[in-house]
């Protein structure tokens, strides 16, 4: 219908605005922008770090990536995403021998929804400190019943003949305007809330997938913008936990932590529940084959392992929303370890974006 081609016409815009502001970004491009805002790092390929198998490997996952972050950004600040949350005591040892002065964590199923001890860091015997993220206000945007199903928002899954987006999630064909306004009453709930919750003290520690604004939340990013503005309207105070840590105090951690992540359930059951435990079992045994082999190992097949060791193989394949591909590319980067292992010529060191920064 006409409706629809208008918005299909409309749509086209954001293409060419985001042409125009990568030719504006000059030298280096997105990287080098996105890079000098980056004060936090990850593991090499984002591992479920407790299901690793050596402390060498974990050794790996974690030099990796702050050295590959170091190239990039040129510094470090000691900021370490642990991926999928995934914490474990053990842990606390090799972040501290690492570099790691802090890191979040998800302690809901420890503490319980909306429990005040989440608004404080906690100081391990280790030395790094773990802030809590707020699973009480971060579901007010990622969870099915979040602002991003509102129904003036546009429909990710809802898809034309030929696959335009051209409709909200109440239906309609979407209007930009609507979801405008959606976008801005729900920034000023989120602070309101935001306000109240820290109102006695705290910092409440919201983490959100990069890709949830603007990608599988088409407003998201106007609603982050509308968030900072309605914090300088509404008097809460942004920061970043760099700068938080110099505010807050920490206190001890509750004695023997569970091991949690964000996952389903708050464990590991995502990456190594029943359905997935053959991927688990089979990149720690590779990990161990690693380990035992003869020095020095080929390079190909530490990168292999990286690859291999992604959370994304087991959590795809786990919620069985991508197909085949998940265990396809894990078996991939399996089979080629093993021939990397075996010295096989025909495989090179190349694995591409891995290379400058492998620890061995």
């Amino acid at each position: 219908n006409r409706a629809g081609a208008v918005e299909i016409e409309r749509a086209a815009g954001d293409y060419a605005y985001a042409a125009r502001r990568r030719r504006e970004l000059g030298p280096g491009g997105l990287l080098a922008a996105l890079s000098a805002r980056a004060a936090w790092t990850s593991a090499a390929t984002h591992a479920v770090l407790p299901l690793l198998a050596t402390d060498a490997g974990l050794r790996r996952q974690l030099v990796t990536g702050i050295s590959a972050h170091r190239r990039r950004a040129g510094s470090w600040s000691g900021g370490l995403w642990l991926p999928e949350c995934a914490h474990a005591e053990w842990l606390h040892g090799p972040l501290e021998a690492a570099g790691v002065s802090s890191t979040c964590v998800e302690l809901t199923r420890v503490f319980g929804l909306g429990d005040r001890r989440h608004l404080t860091p906690l100081l391990t015997d280790e030395g790094p400190v773990l802030w809590p993220i707020d699973r009480a206000m971060m579901a007010l945007v990622w969870s099915d019943g979040g602002y991003p199903s509102r129904g003036p928002y546009r429909n990710y899954h809802g898809l034309t003949t030929h696959r335009h987006h051209v409709w909200g999630n109440d239906g309609a064909v979407y209007d930009a305007g609507a979801a405008r306004l959606q976008a801005a009453a729900d920034a000023a709930d989120f602070v309101a809330r935001v306000r109240e919750r820290v109102a006695g003290g705290g910092v409440c520690v919201c983490a959100f997938d990069t890709e949830l604004l603007g990608h599988w939340w088409y407003e998201g990013v106007q609603w982050l913008s509308a968030v900072i503005d309605e914090c300088a309207r509404q008097g809460l105070a942004l920061s970043t936990l760099d700068d938080a840590r110099g505010e807050a105090t920490p206190v001890a951690p509750p004695a023997q932590l569970p091991i949690t992540s964000w996952g389903e359930g708050g464990d590991l059951r995502t990456w190594s529940a029943p359905r997935v435990a053959d991927l688990a079992f089979a990149a720690r045994t590779a990990e161990l084959r690693l380990a035992a082999a003869r020095r020095p190992v080929p390079v190909r097949a530490a990168r292999e392992l990286l690859a291999l060791q992604s959370s994304d193989w087991a959590f795809l394949a786990y919620r069985g929303t991508a197909g085949a591909y998940p265990r396809e590319r894990f078996s991939g980067h399996l089979a080629a370890f093993g021939q990397a292992l075996a010295g096989d010529p025909a495989l090179g060191p190349e694995l591409r974006g891995l290379a400058p920064d492998l620890a061995a």
